[in-house]
């Protein structure tokens, strides 16, 4: 019989997709960065290779969004804020943040057999930034010991204010050598509750050269050079080992300090460094040079002293690790030259600290406001300084409304942020703005299929938290580079 064409034809069969095809497909619909994260993990399951991961390589994590009101206690210093805000010089301000003060945190969880946490939500929070916004404290008012002094305020108010606004200290007249004395007995406390605080604490100063600033067991031999000498390094030596801190200012105000210079020779400040250096109790103590009126003053003849000054101790091989610039400022400069006076210490590419910060009136008279504004633009430009790494306030309580000097009100009169009650005045407020509210990390990301979650945030300590199988976790990392951190339960 002849063969009949059946009626029902059979289906071609689709070629099959290679993996190549749909690794291409992938990569279309998802773009670069994920594509290369799948092609990774391709034949990895939900486990994840931390070594292979490469951060610029990773998207971003979403981060929920929320409409940020300006917090009420910041009320009387609004207009203030906003006006700064639209600023142009505050514009580049920003920028500058982005880039200098900001890094990318990588998140990696696990469980403990290694397996990824998927779909989870991170809480991340900042707990102290990476830059010092440091307050110098009174031995007096830290500890309560001088009681009729006023106006008086309670030792736990000090406290409990201080860690309100700073995350860094030192003393402004504690770590002296001449006011050992009536000082030295009540720090030992004040250096224990610095480190259960996690403050990191500077010292100031080693010497002090000018003849006023002297302990008398150094003054007695100003006549006899050999004396003299070993005078000033058994104070360096045994003043430097005595304390474990981790940043000293070796010299404070050579510029207008230099009696013993003046009787050794100027090659002695390379050698307190270098004695300084040998000496220290903490073996990673770094040293610095602190003099007055480089950014915040006008006379070029200041900033070319104390550039020379830094540069020939450089040339001598002296252990210099950082620029101390006092930063009290007693002249109007605007936040552009500001910025411009902290570029001339580029060349030198040593981290910088503004060690004094306040803003004085003793020959100008500036409202509550005015003064608020000058510490608005003074703390912004120098957190934007890709090489400042802190900046400390001189006078944070307020000090005796009778405090003198050469028969005017004295600076910390009018300079300081906490009033004797533990309120903020317009200086506090705008301070507390700026390193709490504005500069700062509150955020909430999910992991994703692979157990990854990445955010740009400023550099700093923090605190990750999340759940997993009803188990809360929180883990406390330092961040200060773009990193990668794998956590694993």
């Amino acid at each position: 019989m002849p063969k009949t064409r059946s009626h029902t034809r059979k289906r071609q069969e689709k070629p099959k997709q290679s993996s190549f095809s749909l690794l291409l497909k992938i990569f279309m619909i998802l773009g670069l960065s994920t594509f290369i994260l799948v092609c990774i993990f391709w034949n990895s399951g939900q486990k994840v290779d931390v070594s292979e991961l490469q951060i610029a390589d990773i998207p971003y994590s979403e981060v929920g969004s929320e409409v940020k009101k300006l917090p009420q206690e910041y009320k009387s210093v609004a207009y203030l804020i906003k006006k700064q805000e639209k600023a142009p010089w505050f514009q580049q301000v920003t920028k500058r943040v982005e880039e200098h003060r900001k890094s990318d945190l990588v998140l990696v969880l696990k469980d403990s057999q290694g397996n990824s946490i998927a779909h989870t939500d991170v809480k991340i929070n900042l707990e102290s930034h990476d830059f010092h916004h440091g307050g110098i404290m009174s031995i007096w008012q830290f500890s309560g010991v001088r009681k009729s002094t006023k106006p008086y305020i309670d030792p736990k108010i000090y406290r409990s204010k201080f860690l309100d606004l700073f995350n860094a200290t030192g003393f402004n007249n504690a770590f002296k050598p001449k006011l050992e004395k009536s000082h030295a007995e009540h720090l030992p406390k004040a250096i224990q509750w610095a480190k259960e605080n996690k403050i990191p604490l500077r010292g100031h100063t080693l010497i002090w050269p000018g003849e006023k600033h002297l302990p008398k067991e150094v003054l007695e031999h100003k006549d006899n050079k050999t004396k003299l000498r070993k005078a000033c390094n058994d104070m360096i030596r045994r003043w430097a080992k005595k304390w474990d801190l981790y940043e000293w200012d070796v010299i404070n105000e050579p510029r207008a300090n230099h009696m013993v210079q003046d009787k050794l020779g100027k090659s002695e400040e390379a050698k307190w460094f270098k004695l300084a250096k040998q000496a220290a109790k903490n073996p990673n103590v770094k040293l610095y040079l602190n003099e007055y009126q480089i950014v915040s003053g006008v006379k070029d003849s200041f900033k070319d002293s104390y550039e020379k000054n830094v540069q020939d101790l450089l040339d001598q091989g002296t252990p210099l690790h950082g620029l101390g610039i006092q930063s009290r400022f007693k002249f109007d400069i605007s936040p552009e030259q500001i910025y411009k006076n902290l570029n001339r210490l580029n060349k030198f590419n040593l981290p910088i600290k503004g060690t004094e910060f306040e803003v004085v009136d003793l020959k100008r008279k500036l409202s509550d406001q005015q003064r608020a504004e000058i510490t608005f633009q003074v703390a912004s430009t120098y957190f934007s300084h890709k090489l400042v790494k802190g900046l400390y306030v001189w006078t944070i309580f307020q000090s005796s409304k009778t405090a003198m000097l050469n028969g005017k009100p004295s600076w910390g009169y009018s300079s300081f942020m906490i009033n004797a009650d533990g309120s903020l005045n317009a200086n506090g407020l705008v301070w507390k703005y700026l390193f709490k509210t504005l500069w700062t990390t509150k955020a909430s990301v999910k992991t994703n299929e692979l157990g990854i979650a990445k955010i740009k945030v400023f550099k700093g300590r923090y605190k990750v938290s999340f759940t997993h199988q009803g188990k809360k976790v929180n883990k406390t990392i330092q961040l200060d580079k773009n990193k990668i951190i794998e956590i694993k339960l």
